[in-house]
């Protein structure tokens, strides 16, 4: 994620971002031996309910509005995105990579 609000996502698994994980073209588990690349728009918001931080992310191509949760373990911060039912506990935990 770079300053400017855009990023690129790499060596993710296939078939995790896509609008539904249940359409016909793209559904299914997640691929996790194919890769995908994603790029597109991040902004941050603030649940004042629950006192979270969360991102949205806008792929383009895919969709608008994913939500991706901050999460704190220690001093670290690290993004984990649900790709089914958040209830389901199936995440993917992302992390920032210097190329």
């Amino acid at each position: 994620m770079k300053n400017d609000g855009t990023f690129v996502g790499v060596d993710l698994p296939d078939r995790v971002f896509y609008p539904s994980t249940f359409d016909g073209k793209y559904g299914g588990p997640p691929d996790w031996g194919t890769s995908d690349t994603i790029a597109g728009t991040w902004t941050t918001e603030w649940n004042p309910g629950t006192q979270l931080a969360f991102v949205i992310i806008n792929i383009e191509g895919r969709g608008d509005g994913d939500e991706i949760n901050v999460k704190d373990v220690g001093n670290r911060k690290y993004l984990s995105y649900y790709y089914t039912d958040p209830d389901s506990a199936k995440f993917l935990d992302l992390r920032r990579v210097a190329r």
